[in-house]
């Protein structure tokens, strides 16, 4: 496979340029998308996509998509399938060796490959799967307190587009606790289809519902435990925490809105040196116990609050 060696040479395509990587010398199909061309191997294409090797099998029933004959090469435009070249690229990249999908932690490349494998796209099914196993592999499972990324937002939209349902949790759990999705709702950015931050929260008008709903489930669930001072089988234990339970439990999750962040309060409640402030030791133990079996049991509980066990 040739790289260009000369990239002055014209084509009668006004408006369009050659790609700078992606134009090989030994291309049979040019590509048509947005501003640029690309010319690739045609048995690359359809080695792995039912789009293509749809399209190559029978030329005729593309809807002239397809032209022969364009300096020797079949030329396709893109343009209908609601492509961006940035997605292609990735999809390029992955396809020739250039970057690997399979060693990749970069969520901007999953997503892209995620989007053009998809049927909608350009439909390489071994691809599609693969990236969304790639895309669970960024989040991680179970009651993981304090869990926080930059791209919650368009991973849950990428979450809910193709149904992974295994992050549905995690990532409605993520960016109901972040402060970007709080900026979007009270600031009642929310358009018909996206509701859009200054720091690129980007969540759909279906999702910030769910969010809201999630939040006021949290809310019901955890407010009684957080302004309950536990009991203890000692009283003078249950006396520390009725003495201790507001200036270090209480008012802190008020500061930081932790009424709906179940997992980072009870986290930070057990991180208080209780040992210090009086309770025995056995109590002390026990408490955490108790806690971190609270942690596991909100986490349950979610999934019946985003309908994910077919109740809801």
């Amino acid at each position: 496979m040739s790289r260009p060696a000369d990239s002055s040479t014209d084509i009668d395509t006004p408006g369009k340029k050659r790609h700078p990587v992606f134009w090989f010398l030994d291309g049979s199909t040019i590509l048509s998308l947005e501003d640029y061309l690309f010319r690739v191997h045609t048995t690359v294409l359809c080695r792995h996509s039912t789009y293509f090797s749809g399209i190559f099998e029978n030329l005729s029933t593309v809807d002239g998509r397809v032209h022969s004959g364009f300096d020797g090469c079949t030329f396709l435009d893109l343009n209908r399938r609601q492509i961006s070249v940035v997605d292609l690229v990735s999809l390029l990249e992955h396809l020739y060796h250039d970057v690997s999908l399979l060693s990749s932690t970069d969520f901007s490349r999953i997503g892209s490959l995620l989007r053009i494998t998809s049927k909608e796209q350009l439909d390489f099914p071994t691809f599609h799967e693969l990236a969304r196993h790639k895309l669970t592999t960024l989040f991680p499972e179970g009651p993981v307190p304090y869990f926080h990324c930059d791209y919650s937002g368009e991973a849950l939209a990428l979450a809910t587009r193709y149904q992974l349902e295994p992050l549905f949790k995690r990532l409605f759990y993520t960016v109901v606790t972040t402060a970007q999705f709080h900026e979007a709702k009270d600031g009642d950015a929310h358009s018909d289809d996206l509701a859009e931050t200054s720091i690129k929260i980007t969540i759909s008008t279906e999702n910030g519902r769910r969010c809201e709903e999630l939040m006021a489930d949290l809310i019901n669930h955890f407010t009684p435990i957080l302004f309950t001072p536990p009991a203890t089988s000692h009283m003078d234990c249950t006396d520390v925490f009725a003495d201790k339970w507001m200036p270090l439990v209480i008012q802190p999750a008020l500061e930081d809105d932790g009424v709906y962040k179940p997992l980072e309060s009870l986290e930070r409640i057990k991180l208080i040196d209780w040992g210090k402030e009086g309770l025995c030791a056995s109590c002390v133990e026990d408490k955490k116990a108790e806690w971190t079996e609270e942690q596991e049991t909100v986490w349950n509980l979610i999934d019946g609050w985003l309908g994910l066990d077919g109740k809801k």
